[in-house]
Order: C-alpha cells, then sequence, then structure tokens
C-alpha cells in the first residue's frame, strides 16, 4: 500500500514539474514577444506632434501638471506642450496645448479624443480612438462634423456636467440618428474645459 501510494505521489510531483516548466516557458515567451512588440505610445505621439507642428521633438514635452479632473468618467489622459522655436531652438513660448482627452456616455462606452488648444480655443481636434458602429456612431466622428467645434472659448463652457444630453455650445452639433456618440464627443468636450479653465484660475490666482 506504501509503496503504491509512493508511486502516487511521484506522478502527482511529474504533473506539477511539468505544469511549473510549461508556466515558465509560457512566461518566458510572453516576455520576448512584450520585449518585440511593445510600443511607447508616450513616444509615438511625441513624434506625431512634432511632425504636425513642424517642430523638432525636443520642442514637444508631456505635461501633465496641466491636468485637473473632476472624479467622472470624462476626464484628460494626458497633455501635451508644444513650444514655439526661434532658429530651430525651442523657446518658452507655448505655441498649443494638445489634450487626450476621453469622453464616456457613447453608445461603445467612450472615445478618445485629440485636441489642440491655442489662446484658449479649440484650434483642432480628432479622433483618437473609439469602437463606435461603423455608418452610425462615425458619422458624429467625421472631420466634416467635428470642425463644427472649431473656435470654441473653452472659457465660454461652464456646464461641466458630464451627464446631460445638451450640447456645450448652443449649435447643433448633434448627428441623428448618433446622440449617444455625440454624448461621447461633448462630455470629452466639458472634461477638456473643466481641465484648462481650472488650470487658468489657478495661473491667475499663482497657486
Amino acid at each position: 500500500m506504501a509503496k503504491q501510494m509512493s508511486s502516487t505521489t511521484k506522478d502527482v510531483l511529474k504533473c506539477v514539474l511539468v505544469l511549473v516548466a510549461i508556466a515558465l516557458v509560457a512566461g518566458i515567451l510572453l516576455g520576448v514577444v512584450n520585449k518585440f512588440t511593445y510600443v511607447d505610445v508616450n513616444a509615438v505621439m511625441l513624434t506625431s506632434l512634432s511632425e504636425k507642428f513642424d517642430v523638432a521633438q525636443s520642442s514637444v514635452k508631456s505635461d501633465n501638471s496641466y491636468i485637473y479632473n473632476k472624479s467622472e468618467d470624462s476626464y484628460v489622459e494626458r497633455c501635451y506642450v508644444v513650444y514655439k522655436e526661434v532658429d530651430g531652438a525651442a523657446t518658452d513660448e507655448i505655441e498649443a496645448l494638445v489634450y487626450l482627452v476621453v469622453g464616456s456616455g457613447a453608445y461603445s462606452g467612450s472615445v478618445e479624443m485629440l485636441y489642440t488648444v491655442k489662446d484658449g480655443k479649440i484650434a483642432d481636434l480628432e479622433v483618437y480612438s473609439h469602437s463606435e458602429t461603423s455608418g452610425i456612431g462615425t458619422k458624429v466622428l467625421k472631420q466634416e462634423n467635428l470642425n463644427k467645434y472649431k473656435g470654441i472659448d473653452l472659457s465660454s463652457i461652464t456646464n461641466y456636467n458630464i451627464a446631460g444630453g445638451s450640447d456645450a455650445k448652443g449649435d447643433t452639433v448633434y448627428v441623428s440618428g448618433a446622440t449617444r456618440t455625440t454624448r461621447g464627443v461633448l462630455n470629452s468636450l466639458r472634461a477638456l474645459a473643466y481641465c484648462y479653465n481650472t488650470y487658468v484660475a489657478r495661473e491667475a490666482a499663482g497657486e
């Protein structure tokens, strides 16, 4: 009987060792794959913005000190500062602030938007990422519709409620049949306005 139990124990130990070996090999392989497939999103963004603004990459900085968020599902994830250049060298003067903002309330959860802000106004915006339905929610995300937001003065937005259905300025920005996607974009705009306006107010107060 003792001999039989010893044999069973050996079988169990063998199984455990085999499973441990498989786990180790899988872990090593996963680490190798991650090493060769890892993408530094922040580095990619810095390169993209340097090309967009035609400045050296050293003139674009990731700076989260500009970020102030409410406790909401919509929020500013990152902020990039683009500095003006003189003779190819960066100055202390800001060319633009570029915000990556997550807007909640869309049909598939949220949309991620990139906003370029100059002198407190939206100079440009584009979709960074989304999972909205093609042909429906994507109507809202077409550039010709997003262009309606250009020129909005962020100081004019005082409704920071990240739940409402009304637009942020009064212009007609809704697309028929895709109100939830529109809400996601508008919520990103509200989150941006809160973030930017809070920063400006704190700077004015010397905080």
